[in-house]
């Protein structure tokens, strides 16, 4: 049998729906879903979403394509990326930055509020 020490507290709660993280991924989960419980280790909006340096696979310029995008993250992953799933993240991805733009994220524009810095591709960065 395990024996444990009492003195130290344990909080027990139950909950519907469990979002683990406090990044862009998570965050946006825990707003699809509604009524979550986020369980984090740091400030909301931590995590490695602020590391992004403002880089997102999403294909938002005339001349950028999702294809690239999906390229770039496969060869950046070191060759362990699944393909479809790069497909079908960076498909939703133009989406996915109206949808956050909608609940007030920031991003980088210039004066007439168009996103900066696109494309984002770079020829097989990394």
């Amino acid at each position: 049998m395990t024996s444990f020490d009492a003195s130290i507290p344990i909080r027990v709660e139950r909950h519907r729906i469990l979002v683990v993280g406090a990044g862009v991924a998570a965050l946006s989960v825990a707003l699809e879903v509604g009524e979550a419980t986020v369980l984090v280790d740091t400030e909301l909006g931590g995590g490695s979403s602020p590391w992004a340096q403002g880089g997102l696979a999403a294909a938002l310029d005339r001349g950028d394509t999702t294809a690239d995008h999906a390229e770039d993250t496969v060869h950046v992953s070191g060759g362990i990326g699944d393909r479809h799933a790069a497909d079908v993240i960076t498909g939703a991805a133009p989406g996915v930055v109206q949808w956050l733009r909608g609940l007030g994220a920031n991003f980088d524009t210039d004066d007439t509020g168009n996103l900066v810095g696109w494309p984002a591709v770079r020829p097989h960065s990394g």
